[in-house]
């Protein structure tokens, strides 16, 4: 549609349009599937789950249904976070553990129906993308 800045379509064909500050999730037609509440800074950094219905910036999980997802937080020691880079599947994030915004940790992943808990995969890496 008009005014859609995407980076990025799934399999499903769903795209993520910024426009202005406002990120959308669309169909192949460019009809809004819903708006989203997560950070608008580049669509090169969003990532939509296979089934459209939950997306990251990274940083932050939304759902469609069920709103944003708190992802685990150091709650002693250096703060650290989860940085989302990628699905695995419809609930399954991976990424990896970022500790004073400097260190990276292993690579790992989390479903999002169970977020506090982190499965290190125990190697250090990045994920690129699924296999289809």
């Amino acid at each position: 549609g008009a005014g859609c800045t995407s980076a990025s379509m799934t399999l499903s064909r769903f795209i993520l349009c910024i426009s202005g500050q406002v990120v959308t999730v669309r169909d192949q037609s460019g009809t809004v599937i819903w708006t989203t509440h997560v950070d608008a800074f580049s669509a090169a950094y969003l990532f939509v789950s296979p089934d459209g219905q939950a997306i990251s910036d990274g940083n932050k999980v939304e759902r469609r249904v069920g709103g944003m997802v708190a992802l685990p937080v150091r709650a002693s020691g250096p703060p650290s976070e989860f940085r989302v880079e990628g699905w695995l599947d419809n609930h399954t994030i991976a990424g990896r553990i970022v500790i004073d915004d400097v260190s990276e940790g292993d690579l790992a992943w989390i479903d999002i129906n169970y977020p506090t808990v982190v499965h290190d995969l125990g190697f250090k890496g990045d994920f690129v993308a699924t296999l289809g």
